[in-house]
């Protein structure tokens, strides 16, 4: 799957996690799943199989931004979940 491709499919994820009312393993899988995705961009990029482009670059920093944004939403529910009990 293209970068631009998966990113799509991300933001529908977050979208959809956002509306709903995710568990902490939600957010795992979205971390998970960017995570993969910064790697195979990352072997890309290393492999020299694509021209850089300032659209690639963006993509990227999305992806990692993307992923901070999980990961902070799974530390909320972790924290709230340690107060309940």
């Amino acid at each position: 799957m293209r970068l631009a491709d998966e990113l799509t499919v991300l933001r529908e994820k977050l979208e959809q996690l956002e509306r709903g009312t995710p568990v902490i393993g939600d957010w795992q899988r979205l971390e998970a799943r960017v995570a993969r995705a910064l790697v195979a961009a990352g072997c890309e990029l290393t492999v020299g199989e694509i021209d850089l482009e300032r659209s690639d670059l963006d993509e990227i920093e999305e992806l990692r931004s993307l992923r901070l944004y999980a990961e902070c939403r799974r530390f909320e529910l972790e924290a709230c979940c340690m107060h309940r009990e």
